[in-house]
């Protein structure tokens, strides 16, 4: 996913006022790799 994309991303989970703890339930991840990926300091698996 490139960037613009993925900050376009994040922009809809905003204004959804959706939450990192809700997305993390929803992936079946850790709610800390969603932080991560919304930091940048771990990379997005395809």
């Amino acid at each position: 996913m490139g960037q613009k994309n993925l900050n376009r991303f994040w922009v809809i989970i905003f204004e959804k006022n959706l939450t990192d703890k809700w997305l993390s339930e929803q992936l079946g991840v850790e709610q800390a790799t969603i932080s991560k990926i919304g930091t940048e300091q771990c990379p997005a698996q395809s």
